[in-house]
């Protein structure tokens, strides 16, 4: 009886490999998208901001949060210098000592880009601290026995009532925490979440905390990981934190929306948008589109209030909100948002 020849164990290997980049390719011959369906997609935000205007009214935030708000979009540049790419940013983190972050709470966009900036700025030499917003500092031993690993994630979870203080995704904020337990990088709480301070006075405490511990550590780098308006602005963080020396700076901002448009008219493809320059120290990072973002606000105000679509006066759907590939119909690219 014949034997059937023999079959290479490289050849599944092989196939596999050429449908993946041929995937590849068509993937990313159908990513760039057409000035029709950029401007649709341009409308669709200004409808979410308008949904998101419409329930900020409605919620409890006072003047000296827009005002807050109003100074980091004043400071931050509306154009970009162009792109950067991504080995740039892993040299400048290697060499950088201060580095800060505008976390974006709701996108796990932002998250994923944390585990990135921790990864480049521990490629370089000297100790890295990770300065956190959503933890209570009140938690620091629990955070401490987790990196000398004496406590699990999940025990980890209910121990710094992370639901409770901040209720966002877990699932995107644990891996923070494993990275840096995975890098031996340590973890400096100087939040206090159950205390109802203005965002001008908990930028006062920070930098406090932050002074005394550079002052008793002289070598340490830090990676300052908080919410966007806290990182840049007038007389915010960053600001307070130069005055103390801390000098010189690298920070990160993805709240210039007329830079994302700008880089995406310019590119064409949303997955080609990652960093672009905005001054010397200042770069963008790309968070999520305005569009994400904006889907994740809305949702999350919407669950506040307790609404539905019918209490907004405009509305368009999450789908809406999502780029359609070159080859939609006509009426999908000229749609308009519903009113």
């Amino acid at each position: 009886m014949s034997q059937a020849p023999a079959v290479s164990p490289l050849l599944p290997r092989f196939f596999l490999g050429l449908l993946l980049c041929l995937a590849w390719s068509a993937c990313s011959v159908a990513a760039p998208l057409s000035d029709t369906e950029i401007d649709r997609l341009f409308r669709v935000d200004q409808v979410l901001k308008a949904n998101i205007a419409q329930l900020e009214a409605e919620t409890s935030l006072d003047k000296a949060f827009y005002t807050y708000q109003k100074e980091f979009a004043d400071a931050v540049p509306a154009r970009a210098k162009g792109p950067i790419d991504v080995k740039t940013i892993a040299r400048t983190m290697a060499g950088a000592r201060f580095v800060f972050q505008g976390d974006d709470h709701a996108t796990p966009r932002s998250q994923a880009n944390t585990l990135d900036l921790l990864e480049f700025m521990t490629a370089g030499r000297g100790p890295v601290t990770l300065v956190l917003e959503w933890i209570d500092e009140g938690h620091q031993k629990v955070v401490d026995a987790y990196l000398r690993g004496e406590a699990s994630l999940t025990a980890m979870r209910a121990k710094i009532q992370f639901d409770k203080l901040w209720g966002f995704s877990w699932k995107s904020y644990s891996r923070i925490l494993a990275a840096a337990r995975q890098r031996g990088v340590r973890i400096l709480l100087v939040e206090n979440l159950k205390k109802k301070a203005s965002l001008t006075a908990r930028d006062g405490h920070i930098t406090t905390v932050l002074a005394a511990d550079q002052a008793a550590h002289p070598d340490m780098r830090y990676l300052v990981v908080y919410g966007e308006y806290h990182v840049f602005g007038r007389n915010h963080l960053s600001a307070k934190l130069a005055a103390k020396g801390f000098t010189p700076q690298v920070i990160f901002v993805s709240g210039t929306e007329a830079v994302y448009w700008q880089l995406l008219r310019q590119l064409k493809d949303p997955d080609r948008i990652g960093y672009a320059t905005l001054a010397p120290g200042l770069f963008y990072i790309r968070n999520g589109s305005p569009l994400e973002r904006h889907v994740a606000y809305r949702k999350s105000l919407m669950k506040l209030l307790e609404w539905s679509k019918g209490d907004l006066d405009t509305w368009v759907s999450d789908d809406e909100a999502t780029p359609r590939p070159a080859g939609a119909t006509f009426d999908q690219l000229h749609a308009t948002p519903r009113r």
